[in-house]
């Protein structure tokens, strides 16, 4: 974290010194776990920077976790770096991904939900997997719970850092799964996750550590009563819409009523099978 402001103020040292065109310096990271918790004390440390001003951050928080009990009822690491509110411009957008399996209680690996800046453009959203089992390598076809789960998760990694404009080359060996193969899986886990029990409404429940309060659970419920997945689900599902109007206009056709055939939100605003649900207070909530 350290050389990482290092590296920032100087570049902002030396354009100022050469009177650069360089007026802002945009930090994108991507953390998993503890490196997530990383990623947010590179956020506080940039906002103290004497550049701060010139400093604009985005970051990725793969199921951040602490590593604190949720049942001791004392936070012992990683407290400060979880209230983010006083970063003010710096953090410009987050992203944040929570696997909804739960781990043993005594693995310690609850994950948080941090307090953002009131400005800062910010995505919670649950996923399919546990933790580092949510990413994987893709493989075409993914028909293991993990496979699914990695095939949405390097999908929606990716598309993340393309809208930062941060650029990956990946090796031919590397497969990159298509719209219409993130899409198909997520329409198959939809339907997979059925419960011995037809009252069952919610299959599996994930505690955190929740800054803010609300002390929000992960939830996977019954298959049947829900859209989509979860909000990625919705997103693919716009994109792919998108570009069958953008190729029906082309083809000077008309796409409205295309658009209320296949936009859900058209239909209603519908629910997600994965979800956030407000819940029983953590620890963290009493600090």
């Amino acid at each position: 974290v350290d050389s990482i402001v290092e590296v920032v103020n100087r570049m902002l040292t030396v354009s100022a010194e050469k009177n650069s065109r360089i007026q802002k310096v945009m930090v994108v990271s991507v953390g998993l776990s503890r490196g997530a918790m990383a990623s947010m004390k590179l956020a506080l440390k940039l906002s103290d920077s004497s550049f701060s001003s010139r400093i604009s951050k985005s970051m990725l928080l793969f199921d951040p976790v602490p590593g604190n009990s949720i049942w001791t009822g004392f936070p012992y690491s990683c407290v400060k770096c979880q209230d983010l509110s006083k970063t003010g411009n710096i953090l410009r957008r987050v992203l944040a991904l929570y696997p909804y399996e739960p781990l043993p209680d005594v693995a310690m690996h609850a994950p948080c939900f941090p307090i953002y800046p009131r400005n800062t453009f910010v995505e919670e959203e649950v996923t399919l997997g546990c933790h580092q089992g949510a990413v994987f390598g893709t493989i075409p076809n993914p028909q293991k719970p993990y496979e699914m789960a990695s095939v949405l998760s390097f999908r929606r990694i990716k598309d993340f850092l393309d809208s930062e404009n941060v650029e990956l080359q990946f090796s031919p060996d590397v497969y990159q799964p298509t719209l219409k193969e993130c899409i198909n899986v997520c329409q198959r886990a939809l339907k997979w996750k059925q419960s011995s029990n037809p009252s069952d409404v919610v299959l599996s429940e994930r505690r955190t550590h929740d800054r803010t309060g609300r002390g929000r659970v992960i939830v996977r419920k019954a298959s049947g009563i829900d859209k989509w997945l979860n909000k990625h689900h919705r997103n693919l599902e716009d994109v792919r819409i998108k570009a069958q109007m953008k190729k029906i206009a082309n083809n000077g056709g008309k796409c409205s009523s295309i658009l209320n055939d296949l936009d859900p939100r058209q239909r209603g605003t519908g629910t997600f099978q994965l979800d956030l649900e407000d819940g029983v207070c953590g620890c963290e909530s009493i600090i």
